[in-house]
C-alpha cells in the first residue's frame, strides 16, 4: 500500500501555483494531472484481470481520492478533472499489464521508447518512430511500414501460445 501524505501533496500544489514562468492554464493543468498521477499510482492494481476496471478503480480508490478531498479543503482544485484524468492513468496501467498486446498497450510501449529515457534504444529508430506522428509522406511511409509488424490479433498470438 502506498502511503501518501496530505501535507506533502498540499505543499506540491502551491509550489507548482507559484511557478510565474509557467502560464497560469497549464500551471492548472499540471496540478490536475500531479493530482491525478497520485490517484492512480496510488491505487493497487489487481493481482488478476478484473470484469470491469472502471469499477475496481472507482472501489479501490477511496484512499487516495480521499487525500487529494483532504488537499481541496485546504486549495482548491478541479476534483473531477482530478479523478476523471487519474481514471485514464489507471486504466493504462491497468491495460499494460493485463492487455499488453491491444493498441493502446502497444502505442504505450512504443512512446516510451521514443522518450528513449533509460532505454537503450537506438536514436534512429527512436526518431522514426515520433516521425511516425507527422503528416507528411515520409512518417505516412513509418507507419505503414511499422504497421506490416503490428500485432492485429491477440486470438493469434493466444493460439500460438496454445499451441506451445
Amino acid at each position: 500500500m502506498i502511503v501518501l501524505d496530505a501535507d506533502n501533496i498540499k505543499s506540491s500544489v502551491i509550489a507548482t501555483r507559484a511557478m510565474s514562468e509557467i502560464p497560469t492554464p497549464l500551471r492548472e493543468d499540471l496540478v490536475v494531472f500531479g493530482l491525478a498521477r497520485i490517484v492512480a499510482y496510488g491505487t493497487a492494481l489487481p493481482a488478476a484481470p478484473v470484469e470491469n476496471p472502471v469499477s475496481f478503480f472507482a472501489d479501490n480508490s477511496k484512499n487516495a481520492k480521499g487525500i487529494i478531498s483532504q488537499v481541496n479543503e485546504k486549495t482548491v482544485v478541479n476534483m473531477s478533472k482530478v479523478i476523471g484524468m487519474a481514471g485514464v492513468i489507471y486504466r493504462a496501467r491497468y491495460d499494460m499489464v493485463f492487455a499488453p498486446y491491444s493498441k493502446a498497450s502497444l502505442a504505450l510501449a512504443q512512446s516510451a521508447l521514443v522518450a528513449a529515457g533509460q532505454y537503450d534504444f537506438p536514436q534512429a529508430i527512436a526518431d522514426a518512430l515520433a516521425l511516425g506522428d507527422a503528416s507528411n509522406d515520409m512518417a505516412r511511409s513509418i507507419s505503414f511500414a511499422l504497421n506490416m509488424f503490428a500485432i492485429n490479433d491477440v486470438a493469434v498470438l493466444d493460439e500460438a501460445a496454445a499451441a506451445e
